[in-house]
Parts: C-alpha cells; sequence; structure tokens
C-alpha cells in the first residue's frame, strides 16, 4: 500500500506538470522523510506546490533550507489526538547516497520512465547501473532494460557495493556473465572510467556540499533561543523542566542567567541553583557593579558565540532561566546598585533571545507557591514584568494560573508560532 504522503505529494507535482521521482526508502517514508527529484529549473515551482497543499491541510511550516543544489521543507502539525507530528520533504535534482556517492537528474528521469498522472519510484542504485551500462553497452548486449538492471543489482549484492576502483571491474565481469556476452575491453575500459569520475567527483561534491551545509545552518540557525523571566514562583523551573522533555527539537539546552563560557560561571547550572534568599545578597557598591557589566558583557556575548550559537544551528532549543534583562527590571535582586541606564545601555550590545517569555500569575497564587518576598513585593514585580514586557518586540506574557499542561501548551505554541513566521520568510525569500 502507497503511502498518503507519497500519493499527495505525487499528485501535486503532477497538477504542476513538473517532472518528477521519488525515491524508495520505506524507512525513511515511514517516519515521514521524503525524497523527491526534479529538475533543476522546477525545484522553486515545486516547493510551492508542496508548501500550498500542506497548509492547506493546516500544517505549519517549520523551517525551510535552500542551498544551490536542494530545498528542504520541514512541516509540523500539533494534532489534539496523536499529537506532534513532523515532515520532512526534500526536493534536489540530485542526490548523495552510500557506493555510488553522485547521480544527476539526468540519469534518474529518463523519458521512457516519467509520468505526469502517477507515482515513479526510483531505486538509486538499480537506475544508476541500468544508465552506465545503457550509455556504453549499446550494441554490444543490446539495449540494457529494467530487468537487466535488477540482475546486475542481484550481481552487485553479491560483490558488495564497490567502492574502490578494483572492485568496478570485478562486478562489470560478473554483468557480462550473467547475460551471455563477452568482455569488451573497450567498452569495460570506458565504464570503469565513469565510475571512478563519477566516485572521485561525488565524493569533492559531497564534502564541498557538507562544508556549505555547516556554513548555512551556522548563519540561518534552526534552533530556537528563549528566556524565562518572573519572579519566584511564577513557575518557570516547573515549565522549563516540561519543555526539556519535549522530543521536538534536536536536544534541549538550559541555562542558568549567564552562558556559563567562563570557567567561574560554569557551576550556575538551572539545576543546581535554588536561592533560598532571592534578595539577600549585599548591595556591590555602584563602581563594582558598573565594571561587573563589563565582565557579564563579555560573558555574554562570547557565550553566545561558543555555547549558545553552535547548539541553535544543531536545532536544538536553548532555555535559560532568567537573562540579562532581569537586571534590567529587578536589579536590587542581584546587588547592583548603579544607575539603570547603564543596565539598558549594554543590554543593547548583548544578544537577544527569539522569545522573551514573562511568566505571571496572581499575587495569592505566587505567595502560596514561594513566600521569599512579602505580598506587596511580589505584586510590584508582576507590574515590573508586565511594564518591561509591553517594551520589548520579542517579549510574550504567560499566564501560569493554568495547569502545568496548559501552560506548557502556551509556550509550543508561541515557539510554533515563532518557527513558522521565521520559516515562511525564509520561504518568500526562496
Amino acid at each position: 500500500m502507497m503511502n498518503k504522503d507519497v500519493e499527495a505529494i505525487g499528485a501535486q507535482l503532477a497538477n504542476s506538470s513538473i517532472e518528477y521521482a521519488i525515491l524508495n526508502r520505506p524507512d525513511a517514508i515511514k517516519i515521514r522523510d521524503i525524497d523527491v527529484l526534479v529538475r533543476p529549473g522546477a525545484l522553486k515551482k515545486a516547493a510551492v506546490a508542496i508548501e500550498a497543499y500542506y497548509t492547506s491541510l493546516g500544517f505549519g511550516l517549520r523551517d525551510v533550507v535552500q542551498n544551490s543544489y536542494s530545498i528542504q521543507l520541514f512541516f509540523f502539525i500539533r494534532d489534539e489526538v496523536e499529537g506532534y507530528k513532523e515532515l520532512q520533504i526534500d526536493l534536489m535534482p540530485e542526490i548523495s547516497f552510500r557506493g555510488v556517492e553522485y547521480l544527476s537528474i539526468k540519469d534518474v528521469l529518463l523519458d521512457h520512465v516519467m509520468r505526469r498522472d502517477s507515482i515513479v519510484f526510483v531505486d538509486d542504485v538499480a537506475y544508476y547501473i541500468y544508465q552506465v551500462l545503457r550509455s556504453f553497452i549499446q550494441g554490444n548486449a543490446g539495449d540494457v532494460d529494467v530487468g537487466i538492471a535488477n540482475k546486475y543489482l542481484e550481481c552487485l549484492k553479491e560483490a558488495g557495493i564497490p567502492k574502490v576502483f578494483s572492485q568496478y571491474e570485478g562486478v562489470l565481469s560478473c554483468f557480462f556473465k550473467s547475460q551471455g556476452v563477452s568482455i569488451n575491453i573497450n567498452v569495460r575500459n570506458k565504464v570503469l572510467i565513469s565510475c571512478f569520475k563519477r566516485r572521485f567527483l561525488g565524493s569533492l561534491c559531497g564534502a564541498l556540499k557538507n562544508l556549505y551545509y555547516k556554513a548555512y545552518r551556522g548563519l540561518r540557525p534552526t534552533g530556537v533561543f528563549v528566556s524565562v523571566l518572573g519572579p519566584d514562583g511564577a513557575g518557570k523551573s516547573t515549565i522549563i523542566d516540561g519543555l526539556s522533555k519535549v522530543n521536538e527539537f534536536k536536544g534541549t539546552d538550559t541555562h542558568y542567567l549567564l552562558p556559563c563560557f567562563m570557567e567561574r560561571y560554569k557551576k550556575k547550572k538551572l539545576e543546581n541553583n535554588v536561592n533560598v534568599d532571592p534578595y539577600g545578597r549585599s548591595s556591590q557598591g555602584i563602581i563594582f557593579s558598573v565594571l561587573k557589566q563589563l565582565v557579564w558583557l563579555y560573558e555574554y556575548n562570547m557565550g553566545y558565540l561558543k555555547v549558545v550559537r553552535p547548539s541553535l544551528a544543531h536545532g536544538k532549543l536553548v532555555i535559560f532561566d532568567r537573562y540579562y534583562d532581569d537586571m534590567i527590571i529587578d536589579p536590587i535582586r542581584y546587588g547592583y546598585s548603579g544607575p539603570v541606564w547603564i543596565l539598558k545601555a549594554v543590554n543593547k550590545f548583548i544578544p537577544s533571545p527569539h522569545l522573551i517569555l514573562s511568566f505571571y500569575a496572581s499575587a495569592e497564587i505566587i505567595q502560596n507557591r514561594k513566600s521569599e518576598v512579602t505580598y506587596e513585593e511580589t505584586s510590584e514585580q508582576l507590574k515590573a514584568y508586565a511594564n518591561y514586557n509591553d517594551l520589548i518586540s520579542n517579549g510574550v506574557l504567560i499566564d501560569t494560573d493554568a495547569s502545568e499542561a496548559e501552560v506548557l501548551n502556551k509556550v509550543l505554541n508561541e515557539i510554533d508560532e515563532f518557527l513558522e513566521n521565521r520559516a515562511r520568510a525564509r520561504f518568500v525569500s526562496l
């Protein structure tokens, strides 16, 4: 039975008069990772057709990765019954795979194989062999059809996928023997040279593409950078713990206040930071307070480059329980006694999170959860966080009066919205 996503993708491309081939990779298709070969000039047209279809079904666009040779579309949907689901569609004019690393569109989309009204599965190895032999053996072994290519594939399996020059000759001899045809030296040499060129060029192209991909991910990371602010007792730790268990990202990194780049701050980890007296810290004095901001400026910027940015490039969710903004809102908590305008000035040179989530609840509920500060102080803090949220463009207020599951769902929806907005912007620029 054909996968419904494969059928849908084929139908959309056929309706758009786009020639295509869908690779027969059952294990990948099962986890909704589908590779589609289209001609180079049709990449964007194919992406638009597929995006429009899945958007109409209620899928969100999680990310778009475009480079000189492919377009990757990442979709998601959050279903109440089945939960969170992802779909990855890779559109490309060529493909790399083990054994034969390079295969161009010219080798795959054969005129007599192309269909506009039905799905075409391409077995990459079989068609690679088919086209190489078809190019050089016509007139010696006749026109090599798919059946012969499949027989040759069996020979290939017995000999092992060729990875070095010397193995090609044995596999080629196996093919000629299976067809009852004597080896033509000129044909053999042409095939061997072709295979060797393909392997060399494929390896070189693969290495260059890998470097390009890493650079692309560094410049346009797919991860999400979130900071969580709010009074003690607002539910930050509980929700952060819930986010770290959500299996929707390629990992989760959590930090408390600082990225912990410098050795002196590496012990400030979220799970080890329990501040039973948040306002028990003595004032540090104006001069020391101001000078310390230079240290923190260095810590935040180097920490972002060395700690945060690599995680974002790998598609991780990076969460900060409190961030530098928290010092602007509540400087007394950190023993800062200098002017607030200095904190605001320093903050302009500190990398800002994608989302700053300010948690709030009624003062009564917060006091029931934690009562380290008075009711009046809690009320003032709630006002301060709300006012600060109004001043920033990436701020979101999260009401934590609801259950843990409801609050976690609110946060995930905000992250989903950010991801979709970013992906849409990237998609428009295709």
